[in-house]
């Protein structure tokens, strides 16, 4: 005998208990493979746009070598210079100061430099990935930051405004701006920090580090 179930309607109860009881249950290795390149994709950033600037710059490049090439063999003046006068020119490079040309290697090495490493570094946003072994969760680094700066004042019995968290691919700074007749207990702000961090298992893990201003505000 087969027995059917109606479907219940969104947010219902037979429905919600539908699906806690599919989370019970730990994904499977496919899903897995899915989320983890899920991810991937939301914690790194393509590198299109570098990529579309750098095409953009060598095809103005090409249209401007032809135009002036164009413009010479029909006779008239160049845009900025003939073609053959930038080749006279670099013919003669020679006579150009050392210095001169010592600062244009430097730069052109440093160019190239910064371009292979935009090429082989993976781009990454400003995101979190929340260990789960049922879900892919991504947290932004602005998200996580507000939440530690509310758990630390909380912690340490300080006004919101007097706490900031800046929050990176592996650190997660917190600055506590001391307030006339308080004194910020910064072992309590240290501790509440550290438990928040253990408890998001947040990947990259971050490192936690409080540093009490120097200078202080005036209590209201």
């Amino acid at each position: 005998m087969t027995r059917t179930i109606a479907p219940s309607a969104p947010g219902s109860i037979p429905a919600r208990q539908a699906v806690a009881a599919q989370l019970r249950h730990p994904m499977a290795r496919s899903t897995r493979s899915t989320y983890k390149r899920l991810m991937r994709r939301e914690t790194h950033s393509s590198r299109s746009v570098v990529a579309i600037s750098l095409a953009s710059v060598i095809i103005a490049g090409c249209l401007y070598s032809g135009t002036e090439l164009v413009l010479e063999l029909t006779g008239r003046p160049p845009l900025i210079a003939a073609p053959s006068d930038v080749v006279r020119t670099v013919s003669q490079v020679n006579q150009i100061a050392p210095a001169i040309l010592f600062t244009f290697g430097v730069l052109v090495a440093v160019t190239g430099l910064v371009l292979v490493l935009v090429a082989l570094l993976p781009g990454r946003r400003a995101r979190h990935q929340v260990e789960s072994d049922r879900a892919a969760v991504v947290v932004d680094d602005e998200v996580v930051a507000a939440s530690l700066a509310r758990k630390v004042a909380v912690a340490a019995r300080l006004d919101p405004a007097n706490v900031d968290v800046s929050v990176s691919r592996h650190s997660a700074t917190v600055r506590i701006t001391p307030e006339s007749g308080a004194v910020p207990n910064r072992f309590t702000a240290a501790k509440a920090i550290a438990e928040a961090i253990a408890y998001d298992t947040l990947r990259p893990a971050l490192e936690p580090t409080v540093v009490v201003e120097r200078t202080g505000r005036v209590g209201a």
